[in-house]
């Protein structure tokens, strides 16, 4: 209505989450959900992943971790209120 937007829409729920810890998720359990993450994006599943700055203070997972852990990306946009990454291939 005002002008030209882009909405991505998946479903009801995300088909994906970037890894966490709050009281739900435990720490130990970041690794193998970073794992879980990589085959769904080297499976094609997912291409891109969005942060969004104000979930920065739950325990997300950083950029810098999942790349530690052999994901490669690339940083497509940036907003005011977080950033789109895209998944580079091996």
């Amino acid at each position: 209505m005002n002008g030209p937007r882009i909405y991505v829409v998946t479903r009801r729920n995300p088909i994906a989450e970037i890894p966490w810890v709050n009281r739900f998720s435990r720490p130990e359990t970041v690794p193998q959900r970073i794992d879980k993450l990589k085959a769904e994006v080297e499976s094609g599943r997912i291409s891109y992943l969005v942060y969004f700055y104000s979930d920065s203070r739950f325990g997300v997972v950083k950029v810098r971790e999942l790349a530690a852990a052999g994901l490669r990306l690339r940083k497509v946009a940036n907003y005011p209120d977080g950033s789109v990454w895209e998944p580079l291939p091996k």
